[in-house]
């Protein structure tokens, strides 16, 4: 794995535009801010119900730790999305990083994959720190649901950016498609626009199906 202090690099394996890759297409930026915005607020909404409940179950230095605790979520979240990918962590082409002008940490494989691993990559954190905390939270009582709740809730809040590109992803990329990040870009090709000679360094050409 690699670790980016900045910008998210061009691909070191595939230039996708150059190769004839179809962009992937994204709404025009008011919408998606809108969308992005609405998506937010709603799961910051559960999340305050979900804390005005906990207050009334959990000691107060406890309820002080729920209160920044989801700034832990974070490097869990990211590290999800790479166990998500399913390639070895160990690879150069796994990168991640922190862009701080743009308050952003990423997690990108440098060489295209499969649509269907792609969007197993996107639901990972969801499914982890949402999902399943929200169907346990039922089976719990107290302080304890309403704690999971709230997690799951705040999570939720991290997850709209993912969920907005795998919607993109199930729209635009035919299902057998490989899906290949560069830069800020995201680009496909069905699946007999790949494989292709890439620039890989120090791996096979060949991705993982």
């Amino acid at each position: 794995m690699r670790f980016i202090w900045g910008s998210i690099p061009p691909s070191r394996t595939l230039d996708a535009r150059a190769a004839g890759w179809n962009q992937l297409r994204s709404v025009a930026p008011q919408w998606a801010m809108a969308q992005a915005a609405a998506g937010m607020v709603l799961c910051l909404a559960v999340a305050g119900w979900a804390l005005k409940h906990a207050a009334d179950h959990l000691p107060v230095g406890w309820f002080l730790v729920l209160l920044v605790s989801p700034a832990m979520l974070v490097p869990i979240h990211e590290l999800l999305h790479a166990v998500g990918y399913g390639v070895d962590p160990r690879s150069s082409h796994l990168l991640t990083g922190i862009w701080p002008s743009h308050g952003v940490w990423f997690v990108l494989w440098d060489s295209p994959l499969r649509r269907n691993r792609v969007l197993l990559m996107l639901v990972a954190p969801l499914l982890a720190l949402t999902v399943v905390p929200a169907l346990l939270a039922v089976l719990l009582e107290d302080g304890a649901r309403w704690t999971l709740a709230y997690l799951a809730a705040m999570h939720a809040t991290l997850g709209v950016g993912d969920l907005l590109t795998l919607g993109r992803i199930l729209r635009q990329v035919p299902t057998g498609g490989w899906v290949h990040n560069s830069g800020w870009d995201t680009f496909w090709t069905d699946a007999s626009g790949w494989p292709l000679p890439t620039r890989g360094p120090d791996e096979s050409s060949s991705p993982a199906a």
